[in-house]
C-alpha cells in the first residue's frame, strides 16, 4: 500500500498567513506534513509520498513527487500510481491519531472514502482499476464542458456511486463516517487559530 499526501494545491484561502504555507505551519514542534508522515510511520506505513512542486515540502520519511500533469485531477491522485493499491490523504488536514489508525486498518476490497458530512479526508483505493476509470470519466467531462472539477474527492465519490443530486450528498456503504472532532481542516487563518485554541485548551478526542 502506498500513501500519497496531496499538497499541490494553490492554497488561495491561506494567503501566506504567518509568512508560510499551510502545509508547513507549525502545530507544536511539527508542521502538518511532518506530523502526518510521523503518524503513518508509527502505523508501519512504508511507502509515503508528498505531491507538490514546493522543494520546502521535502520531509524525512517521505518522497516528494513533483506535479507532472496539466490536469489537477491527475496531479492530485498522481495518475501514474493508479495501477496499485494506494491511500490518499490531505496535506492541509490535522488528523488525530485515532483517525489515522482507522484509515490504515479499516478493511476494504474496493474503494473506501473517509470523512465527515462536510469533508472527505482520505480515500483508500484497492480497486484501482475502478478508481482510475472514474478519474478518466471526470477528466473527460472537464474537457467537454470546459469547467474545472472542484471538490475532487466528493466528485469522485458521486461519480463512483452515480449520485446526481446537487443537494446534501448521501453517505453510502463505501463512506466511513468519522467524528468531526477527529480531524481539523487548516485552510485559512480562522481554522488554524481554532485548532490552536483547541490544542491549548488540552481538549482530547
Amino acid at each position: 500500500m502506498k500513501y500519497i499526501i496531496m499538497a499541490g494545491g494553490p492554497a488561495t484561502r491561506w494567503r501566506k498567513y504567518k509568512h508560510t504555507t499551510k502545509h508547513l505551519i507549525k502545530i507544536g514542534k511539527e508542521n502538518l506534513l511532518e506530523r502526518l508522515v510521523r503518524q503513518l510511520k508509527e502505523n508501519k506505513a512504508e511507502e509515503i509520498f508528498i505531491v507538490s512542486d514546493n522543494e520546502l515540502y521535502e520531509t524525512p520519511g517521505a518522497t516528494r513527487l513533483p506535479l507532472i500533469y496539466d490536469c489537477k485531477l491527475f496531479n492530485m491522485f498522481y495518475y501514474k500510481y493508479l495501477g496499485e493499491p494506494v491511500t490518499f490523504l490531505y496535506g492541509d488536514t490535522y488528523y488525530y491519531d485515532s483517525i489515522i489508525e482507522k484509515i490504515i486498518n479499516k478493511p476494504t476490497d474496493d474503494i473506501l472514502f473517509f470523512g465527515t458530512q462536510e469533508s472527505i479526508v482520505a480515500i483508500k483505493v484497492i480497486n484501482h482499476t475502478k478508481f482510475k476509470y472514474n478519474v478518466d470519466k471526470l477528466r473527460k467531462k472537464e474537457i467537454e464542458t470546459g469547467k474545472k472539477i472542484n471538490r475532487a474527492g466528493w466528485s469522485i465519490y458521486k461519480k463512483i456511486n452515480n449520485i446526481k443530486t446537487e443537494d446534501k450528498t448521501p453517505l453510502l456503504e463505501n463512506f466511513s463516517l468519522i467524528n468531526e472532532n477527529e480531524i481539523a481542516n487548516v485552510n485559512d487563518q480562522k481554522e488554524y487559530e481554532a485548532l490552536i485554541k483547541k490544542i491549548n485548551n488540552q481538549i482530547r478526542f
